[in-house]
């Protein structure tokens, strides 16, 4: 038997053997990588995307059309793979990480919906986000640079003269422009929407029921009657409880994200190799590297 091992057409003979067997598992491994199956979740997929654009089942020819720009697709997409154009392509890379974004997405959502005693404890760390701002009640007119010359002069002359007659006497007293002369139960971003300027800081230290001012708007000098003021406040819980829900999840998802992203982050070994000023690279190692 040593003498039959011994012999050079035997070894010759192994190794054309090795090589038939090594050949043929790595083109059965290559066959299948150049197999394109369509199954019925593809099929599926394509024709639905068809349906969303055109409101209808493709035809046959249709079907025909879409299979073949389909498979050149793939095709042209294995091909691009095998000769490595995905290499440092940033549309590429930009893609399959949206792609993973997504996949982080999906992971995220699904958070457990919040407690109310989560819900509290989120509301209580986060009060000033919900604070309610101050809210106003007024009448207003108002004194342009483009129809006085002294605006607040002119401001001050009619408060002198009207300001203690019946409040609705005013209401001819100003310049005529398109705002209105009564404003109801408007936020302070709103009053700072509507006229600009400092005129919805003002209005914090102004008195009630009684004309005051002039005051500066993005228009000009206004006399105010200040009938409601209602000072900033906390709401009840019960009261924007959908919200607080909405926003804790937000909050709960993006950190989710953020701990997959660093767990899957754990996994790399990363070097900044850049030539770069020490201390700037120290910054960013430890701000990009460490977890």
């Amino acid at each position: 038997m040593k003498k039959i091992f011994a012999e050079p057409l035997v070894h010759f003979l192994l190794l054309g053997l090795a090589i038939f067997l090594l050949y043929g598992w790595v083109s059965d491994d290559e066959s299948d990588k150049n197999k394109i199956i369509i199954d019925d979740s593809h099929l599926a997929h394509l024709k639905s995307i068809w349906e969303l654009q055109w409101n209808r089942a493709p035809t046959e020819e249709e079907l025909q059309g879409i299979l073949e720009k389909h498979l050149q697709k793939e095709v042209f997409y294995r091909e691009a793979l095998k000769v490595n154009l995905d290499h440092n392509d940033e549309v590429v890379k930009r893609r399959l990480a949206q792609k993973m974004e997504f996949l982080s997405d999906d992971f995220s959502a699904l958070v457990d919906a919040p407690t109310d005693e989560k819900l509290l404890e989120y509301f209580k760390s986060n009060q000033e986000q919900y604070l309610v701002p101050y809210q106003f009640s007024f009448k207003q007119i108002v004194f342009t640079h483009d129809k006085h010359q002294d605006p607040q002069t002119a401001s001050q002359m009619v408060l002198e003269k009207y300001g203690s007659k019946p409040v609705d006497d005013m209401y001819d007293k100003g310049d005529l422009l398109s705002i209105p002369f009564n404003f109801e139960n408007l936020y302070e971003p709103q009053v700072e929407q509507e006229l600009g300027g400092n005129l919805a800081a003002s209005l914090h230290d102004l008195p009630l029921n009684e004309w005051s001012g002039p005051v500066e708007s993005g228009y000009g000098l206004h006399l105010i009657y200040l009938t409601k003021k209602q000072a900033p406040s906390i709401p009840e819980f019960q009261e924007i409880r959908d919200e607080l829900v909405r926003d804790y999840s937000y909050q709960a998802e993006k950190e989710n994200q953020q701990a997959i992203y660093q767990s899957l982050k754990n996994n790399y070994q990363i070097e900044i190799t850049a030539d770069l000023d020490k201390q700037l690279l120290e910054r960013l190692q430890a701000n990009l590297i460490q977890p």
